[in-house]
């Protein structure tokens, strides 16, 4: 066994350990930390060549439970000259040039599905294919932000976005428990919610 594998097996088996120590996340444990940890999914291989074409949907923005704003969304995911390389553009409302996110979509590591988003202005964010989703997490202005994008049946991507607050609103855990230490875990306030349904309009 070479020293990688062992940092590798070891880092499973903590985090394995500590899942099951907080029983919410049991069930979820092993599917988890295998597609961190385990081969490279077959989805990620083909990313994203298989997501490439003109999508168009409507973005909904949630307060609560209610919905208090609708945007209509676009999203370009067109290749270039570079294979390395994407358009990966978002443009929201009818103005498409005020509107308009001029992104990059950059490979690091395919084998490992681990890509970076360009916003051609300083502002790098690194993001991993997990299954059929591309899923990025940043945090900015003292707020995380969990985006995911997915796409089914080569005609309907998913898109969602959830804000929550970078310092946590409360701590359990951190005790010991029937002679059995339990981790400290920490719950944070969800601040914000979009989604959005969005169809291929365009091949590539």
């Amino acid at each position: 066994m070479t020293i990688l594998n062992g940092l590798k097996k070891m880092r499973f088996n903590q985090i394995l350990l500590i899942l099951k120590k907080v029983s919410i996340f049991a069930v979820l444990s092993g599917f988890w930390v295998i597609n961190l940890y385990g081969q490279a999914d077959k989805a990620c291989l083909h990313f994203p060549d298989q997501w490439l074409g003109i999508w168009e949907g409507e973005l909904q923005i949630y307060q609560g439970q209610e919905v208090v704003q609708k945007v209509n969304m676009r999203v370009d995911n067109l290749g270039t000259d570079n294979p390395d390389v994407y358009i990966w553009a978002l443009t929201y409302g009818p103005d498409t040039i005020a509107g308009r996110r001029n992104y990059l979509l950059k490979a690091k590591d395919r084998t490992r599905g681990v890509w970076e988003v360009d916003e051609q202005n300083g502002i790098f964010l690194e993001g991993k294919v997990v299954g059929n989703t591309f899923i990025n997490v940043f945090t900015v202005m003292e707020n995380t932000l969990i985006s995911s994008m997915s796409v089914e049946n080569d005609q309907t991507m998913k898109f969602e976005i959830i804000v929550y607050t970078k310092e946590s609103t409360s701590k359990t855990g951190d005790l010991v428990y029937e002679g059995e230490n339990i981790p400290a875990v920490f719950s944070y306030s969800i601040t914000g919610y979009q989604k959005a349904v969005l169809k291929k309009v365009r091949n590539p």
